[in-house]
């Protein structure tokens, strides 16, 4: 439903098909409607209707199947006036080759057109690369929508557009491969080209992909655990009391005795998979260089990961303009990391380096130590107040190292470990800033301030694990920590 002062509009699609995943055709519509007045009372009036959308799927020609589509644009908000098309053609008779095309025509303030196709599914040996595919496209007055792109009703659509006057004409190639098979490695690299308006050089882009996939069965013992839980099972479990104790009908509705085996499940068969994907810019009418690079890691269903959002274990910028630079591999709130374990049973690296003139705030120590030393995470943020200054030029980094247990169960006792290390330094400078209690003074020398930070902790805890009805609870009955915190600010002289 689409209304607009003293008219509204109803769309619907219609979609036909015989039989699940065989032939179908889609149709599309708008109904027209007008408010008008007669005697003095409002009324609506049917106005015609429009035709928006055409699409026929999986039509069998012999040698393949074809799907396209036909979407007709009038007064859209984004694109005006015009058309998209999608083709899809699987050629089935040449091993499963698809060719897939895209374009855009139309008018809202100005013009804009735009071209892509690709090709999938070829097997052509250059040494060890095998090329398995193409794409390209031309473009007028439009630019990537990165929103849409990850709309899943546009997964079929190799580049999603949307009009744009600050741009020309614009060029893209790209290469689908596999080192040796897909199976191992699969990669994409692609350029891109761009205009201004008026027909000078915008921009220069490079992108790249690449999937490793391998079977690490051979590499990961069935049961990494199996070593760690019989020893907590030899010291708990050697008891005639604590046998009888599990086996005691009476005892066991309100005791948890849930086995280590049924927390840590054997895993037969292991997948592992590295994503990574670089993307490089050039800007000349600002004269701005910016890349970016991200790794993800999940291998053996988690048990190998990054520490990030979605398995994301490494990332990088590195940012030249005229006004500012930067590189950044990990920054203090998102590190780059692996974590290695099952479930809650885990080591954890992970760190950062950062130079340039985009320098964030230092990080305060782990929670651990806070909650170990009977303080609060802020009592040790020595950092604080001069974090609250933002950014500064300089240089940082910082390495971590984490272990943890999780909760390892047997009978009704459990028990768990943690341990952590880490250090964090930091030279910035905090420009014409200024510290009050030293009258008013520059903070450091020019400006210029150095500060580190070291940790370790160790704790532990052991105790009884209860089921009482509707009621879970852990008993400690021995707990104990210690950590070490060291932090150090130096004023420091530069040139």
């Amino acid at each position: 439903m689409v209304a607009d002062g003293s008219q509204a509009n109803l769309g619907f699609n219609v979609t036909v098909g015989l039989q699940e995943e065989r032939f179908s055709a889609t149709g599309g519509m708008m109904i027209n409607g007008l408010i008008v007045s007669e005697n003095n009372r409002q009324r609506w009036k049917y106005d015609g209707f429009n035709l928006t959308k055409l699409a026929l799927n999986n039509v069998d020609i012999g040698v393949g199947k074809i799907s396209g589509s036909l979407e007709i644009m009038r007064k859209d908000p984004l694109y005006g006036n015009g058309f998209k098309a999608h083709l899809k053609a699987e050629v089935t008779a040449l091993s499963k080759i698809t060719v897939e095309v895209n374009a855009a025509f139309g008018y809202s303030t100005f013009r804009y057109w735009g071209f892509e196709g690709s090709v999938k599914g070829l097997s052509i040996q250059a040494t060890a690369l095998k090329i398995t595919g193409f794409t390209g496209g031309a473009f007028y007055r439009m630019i990537p929508d990165r929103e849409l792109s990850m709309n899943p009703a546009y997964e079929n659509k190799a580049l999603v557009l949307k009009p744009d006057n600050t741009v020309g004409l614009a060029l893209r190639a790209g290469i689908y491969g596999s080192i040796p098979t897909d199976k191992t490695i699969d990669i994409m690299a692609g350029f891109s080209i761009s205009t201004n308006p008026n027909g000078g050089l915008a921009n220069i882009g490079f992108i790249g992909e690449a999937v490793v996939m391998a079977d690490l069965t051979k590499l990961v013992p069935g049961d990494a655990l199996a070593g760690a839980q019989k020893k907590f099972k030899e010291m708990t479990g050697n008891s005639k009391f604590l046998s009888d104790l599990k086996n005691n009908k009476t005892v066991t509705t309100f005791l948890d005795t849930k086995m280590v085996d049924e927390q840590y499940p054997v895993t037969e068969k292991i997948d592992g998979a590295i994503y990574a994907k670089l993307a490089m810019n050039y800007d000349f009418n600002n004269s701005v260089f910016h890349a970016s690079l991200d790794v993800f890691i999940d291998i053996a269903k988690g048990i190998i990961k990054g520490i990030g959002p979605n398995g994301r274990a490494g990332w990088a910028v590195v940012h030249i303009a005229p006004d500012e630079w930067y590189m950044h591999i990990g920054t203090p709130t998102d590190m780059i990391g692996l974590k290695v374990g099952f479930d809650s049973f885990y080591l954890q690296s992970s760190s950062y380096f950062m130079v340039g003139t985009r320098i964030p705030g230092s990080p305060p120590p782990p929670v651990e130590v806070a909650e170990i030393l009977g303080l609060q995470v802020q009592d040790l943020d020595y950092m604080s107040n001069l974090n609250a200054l933002g950014d500064g030029k300089g240089f940082a980094f910082g390495t971590h190292l984490k272990f943890d247990t999780g909760d390892m169960t047997a009978l009704f006792l459990y028990a768990r470990f943690q341990a952590g290390l880490g250090t964090d330094i930091m030279l910035k400078n905090y420009g014409e800033a200024k510290c009050s209690n030293r009258g008013g003074d520059q903070i450091g020398i020019n400006g210029w301030y150095a500060n580190g930070q070291a940790y370790v902790y160790l704790q532990g805890e052991l105790g009884i694990k209860i089921k009482l009805w509707f009621i879970k609870k852990k008993i400690p009955i021995i707990k104990a920590g210690v950590a070490a915190f060291c932090r150090l600010k130096v004023q420091t002289r530069i040139g």
